[in-house]
């Protein structure tokens, strides 16, 4: 049981949005800048050059099913055609979940990082 709490913990990181910046375990990733309460653009520390817009939609604004929380994100990459949905509406959870599937490295989105992800995660229109 010690060991794979102890693993746990080794892979989570912790992500704490201030201001206009989203940090892992401490450490500035990338820049964030809210354009409505619904809406918010990601931006590379590097070079500050847009690499994300986001926005939340929300199928049934009156509640979802079952007072079910189905807000999710929907994300523009600035650099590739297509668009992602992250099925969660946290914003930290979304920060994560870039770092953790390696969709951002060094400030930019690696087009076999986003070819990967979009495989998964894409919307097929």
């Amino acid at each position: 049981m010690f060991m794979v709490c102890s693993s746990l913990s080794l892979f989570s990181q912790k992500v704490q949005i201030k201001k206009d910046m989203a940090l892992i375990d401490g450490v500035e990733f990338v820049r964030i800048e809210d354009k409505s309460p619904v809406q918010f653009t990601i931006f590379s520390l590097e070079t500050d050059l847009e690499l994300i817009y986001v926005r939340q939609y929300d199928p049934t604004p009156n509640g979802g099913i079952n007072g079910f929380d189905d807000r999710y994100f929907v994300l523009s990459f600035a650099d590739f055609d297509g668009d992602m949905e992250f099925k969660d509406s946290r914003k930290a959870e979304l920060i994560k979940f870039l770092y953790t599937q390696k969709i951002i490295v060094d400030g930019k989105v690696p087009e076999a990082n986003f070819n990967s992800a979009f495989e998964r995660y894409g919307r097929k229109e």
